[in-house]
């Protein structure tokens, strides 16, 4: 069944968009998964990534970077990415190793542990490399926003810190899959989920940039 996005930020199908030098955008970790981890593919195919993820997100980015856009990243990307990798090395490991369970695949299998670190510190360092750093004190004040937000903004809290964060670095736009941004008010979102931009456009929040 399809999500029903409630839409209230800007969205921009980003396969019909041009980056512009200046432009600024927050990438969020959905898309750093796909375009600095290649190991994606190993999981049978129920769980490997859309057509249109592996392409038009590493697209874009590459041609807002020969564009001279600026990218940001942040902590909360970091440990995202992190786990994202990390749930995906075991399932690989299961396909040929049977069931274990995440706590095991951490402690019980040294080697395995090893080449899961590696994948980690190798994607994010392909992170750190394309964008800049936008830090995010997660205090009283913007957790309390945070519970506060999510009763009209149907979007995880780690989404409404991430908010947060680039908006206090002057960014607002975002590239993203994740159609939670759109609920969102006050933001710009860049994506190619197809369900986001139809709801947006039925609800009169596509744009397009001239």
């Amino acid at each position: 069944m399809p999500v029903t996005y409630n839409v209230q930020a800007e969205v921009v199908d980003l396969t019909s968009d041009t980056p512009r030098p200046g432009d600024s955008f927050f990438v969020d970790t959905n898309v750093w998964y796909w375009l600095t981890y290649t190991r994606y593919c190993l999981v049978y195919k129920p769980r490997q990534p859309k057509t249109y993820q592996v392409r038009d997100y590493p697209t874009y980015i590459k041609r807002a970077r020969a564009g001279k856009a600026n990218l940001f990243t942040c902590g909360l990307c970091f440990s995202e990415l992190a786990n994202l990798i990390e749930k995906n090395e075991l399932d690989i490991f299961r396909m040929s190793k049977g069931q274990i369970e995440i706590k095991e695949f951490r402690h019980n299998e040294p080697a395995e542990r090893k080449s899961v670190v590696t994948e980690i510190q190798n994607a994010w360092a392909m992170a750190k490399s394309f964008a800049g750093f936008t830090d995010v004190l997660l205090d009283e004040p913007l957790t309390d926003k945070a519970c506060h937000d999510i009763r009209s903004c149907p979007a995880d809290p780690t989404d409404l810190f991430m908010v947060e964060n680039f908006s206090k670095a002057g960014v607002s736009q975002i590239i993203t899959d994740d159609g939670d941004f759109a609920t969102i008010p006050g933001i710009r979102v860049f994506t190619a989920n197809r369900n986001v931009i139809q709801a947006a456009k039925d609800q009169g929040k596509l744009i397009v940039r001239s």
